[in-house]
């Protein structure tokens, strides 16, 4: 229910959070290339929402079973990132 009202805001509020929160909706029903691109585009900015951007798409790519994208986007993520625990922890895992 989520995902037109956040398209309809993005044509006039095209904010971080407003893109990252749209990102999220799309990654839970499995629109994992619209997702994709959402992350994609926040992870290149300079926003709080960099690595969170990043850790989504790793788990995007964890949902569709591409262990080695997701391995690889991890090892990206920043070591200040606020979840870095469930990264290390999702980096054991994948070992």
């Amino acid at each position: 229910e989520a995902i037109p009202l956040f398209e309809e805001t993005l044509k006039g509020i095209k904010t971080p959070e407003v893109q990252y929160f749209y990102g999220v909706a799309l990654l839970q029903e499995n629109e994992f290339q619209k997702a994709e691109t959402v992350f994609n585009e926040l992870k290149t900015e300079t926003s709080v929402y960099k690595d969170k951007a990043l850790w989504n798409l790793a788990l995007s790519k964890l949902k569709q079973k591409d262990y080695q994208s997701c391995k690889e986007i991890l090892e990206t993520i920043s070591q200040d990132y606020e979840g870095y625990d469930d990264v290390q922890e999702l980096l054991n895992e994948l070992d």
